[in-house]
C-alpha cells in the first residue's frame, strides 16, 4: 500500500487551468476539476510512496480539444 500521493509540475499550458484544478484523496484519486478556457496540452507528475518508503513518479499529458460549435439551424421556406 503507499502513504503518500501528491503532484507536481503541473503546467496548463493554454488550457486556462490551474494548479488548483487538480487533487489527489487518500483512497489514491486524481481529480481534475475545472473548465478548460482554450484548446492545448497540460502536463503533471504524479509521485507515490509507499510504506517501505520507495517512491515512483509518472509524467502525464492530457489533450484538450477545441470545443465544437453548435449546428446552426436555418429557417425552412413558408409552404403555401
Amino acid at each position: 500500500p503507499f502513504t503518500s500521493i501528491s503532484i507536481s509540475n503541473f503546467n496548463a499550458g493554454t488550457t486556462g487551468l490551474t494548479a488548483a484544478a487538480i487533487t489527489t484523496n487518500t483512497a489514491g484519486t486524481i481529480t481534475l476539476n475545472g473548465t478548460p478556457t482554450a484548446a492545448g496540452t497540460l502536463s503533471f507528475t504524479v509521485n507515490v510512496t509507499d510504506t517501505a518508503g520507495a517512491t515512483v513518479s509518472q509524467n502525464y499529458t492530457l489533450t484538450v480539444n477545441a470545443a465544437l460549435s453548435p449546428p446552426v439551424l436555418q429557417a425552412l421556406p413558408a409552404f403555401v
